[in-house]
């Protein structure tokens, strides 16, 4: 199962790219929401990041484990996470449309391992409208804060 979309934004490449590879705000910002979030490798460049994220979801704890694939800065950025069964694939990529304009590309593709997972996934499919409606309304705050943090 996959969910895209694409978004204009008034910031540079590098600009936004700086925002969505920020992971130690983004790691705040999760621990803010109740997360946890531990850094599994010792390496200090974000082209090697690897996290074990706890999080409750529907009254029970998931652990993800989530590792960069690919770091090419200031366009892509993926990453692999695996949270029970079930292989989550993000890939961001930024395309310069003019000297302070990119175009945020935003993928997630779901991919079950084990029965269980492919349940859970064939549910997202029945509510596919409703989690697409979600999406774009994170994919949006999100590049409201690229722009934002650009402006500043």
């Amino acid at each position: 199962m996959k969910f895209s979309t694409r978004k204009d934004i008034a910031a540079s490449p590098a600009a936004a790219f700086a925002v969505i590879s920020d992971f130690d705000t983004i790691a705040d910002q999760a621990r803010a929401q109740g997360a946890t979030v531990e850094r599994l490798d010792a390496a200090t460049t974000p082209a090697t990041g690897h996290w074990k994220i706890g999080f409750d979801f529907r009254g029970k704890r998931r652990v993800s484990e989530s590792r960069i694939t690919t770091y090419d800065p200031p366009q892509q950025l993926a990453l692999r996470s695996r949270i029970e069964g079930l292989v989550v694939l993000l890939n961001i990529e930024i395309l310069e449309v003019a000297p302070d304009k990119s175009r945020l590309f935003y993928v997630v593709e779901l991919k079950p391992e084990t029965m269980r997972a492919g349940l859970v996934v064939q549910s997202m499919k029945l509510a596919r409208g409703t989690i697409e409606k979600r999406f774009e309304k994170r994919i949006g705050k999100l590049t409201a804060r690229i722009e934002s943090q650009a402006r500043a």
